[in-house]
């Protein structure tokens, strides 16, 4: 094991703070935000069921985050069971929203059938193949721009 000097413990801190944060923080903004708006019933949205990751990322950066601290403030590793109990958080929780992903994807296309929503055929405007669909109310929206 390599010592954990202060120029380490500082980086580690940084990293942290300006890395793994925002991206968890971030990931959940875009997951609400986007589930928010689904559930808003616009006339024209894309809809992808991969937002649901954003969560997946919240919980699993924010395990690493505390991690962290304990070379930060400790200046040494997690004991070996935090870790584990740590790494199994994340495992569970990435199976959970695999799961999750796929039910909230049957849910709410079923819910969007019902309601009349449209699937436009062809590849929303800054998607890849496969990743998104464009639902509209009425037939002449998807040749629009996409919101």
């Amino acid at each position: 094991m390599y010592e954990l000097t202060l120029k380490r413990r500082v980086a580690i801190f940084f990293g942290v703070l300006f890395l793994l944060l925002p991206l968890g923080c971030g990931g959940l903004y875009i997951a609400l935000d986007s589930v928010v708006l689904y559930f808003s019933f616009p006339p024209a949205f894309v809809f992808s069921s991969f937002t649901i990751y954003g969560f997946t990322i919240f919980l699993m950066v924010i395990p690493l985050a505390f991690l962290s601290f304990f070379p930060v403030f400790f200046g040494r590793l997690a004991s070996l069971s935090i870790q584990k109990n740590i790494s199994l958080f994340i495992f569970v929780c990435f199976f959970f929203f695999i799961m999750l992903q796929i039910v909230f994807k049957l849910y709410f296309e079923s819910e969007l059938e019902h309601k009349g929503y449209i699937a436009c055929r062809g590849i929303p405007s800054g998607w890849m193949p496969g990743m998104a669909t464009k639902y509209v109310t009425n037939e002449v929206l998807c040749s629009k721009k996409d919101p």
